[in-house]
């Protein structure tokens, strides 16, 4: 079963290329879904929690195979402290990552 609350150990780069992170099971995994998405509704970086409240969009990007690299999703979201971000899961791994934050 695949997490859907993550925690980001690092801060990361703002590149599509940023470090997974591990991520953590939750009791109640299923009902903390983002509606439409199979995107965690919360999730802590740089030791504050954040919730969703809007995905902007979403994209696939094809990995390098040939270098080892998987496919990655990415969504753009905005979250109840007004932080926008990209987040990306490396599909392969299923880690989460902030790919880039937006001012």
């Amino acid at each position: 079963m695949q997490s859907h609350e993550f925690q980001l150990k690092h801060e990361l780069p703002s590149t599509p290329d940023a470090s997974p992170c591990n991520t953590q099971a939750s009791p109640n995994a299923a009902a903390e879904l983002f509606a439409g998405y199979d995107l965690p509704r919360r999730f802590t970086w740089r030791g504050k929690l954040y919730e969703i409240r809007q995905v902007g969009g979403h994209w696939r990007r094809r990995g390098k195979w040939w270098e080892g690299k998987g496919d990655r999703r990415f969504f753009r979201v905005i979250t109840t402290r007004g932080v926008t971000l990209d987040l990306c899961q490396d599909e392969s791994t299923g880690n989460w990552s902030v790919a880039t934050v937006h001012d």
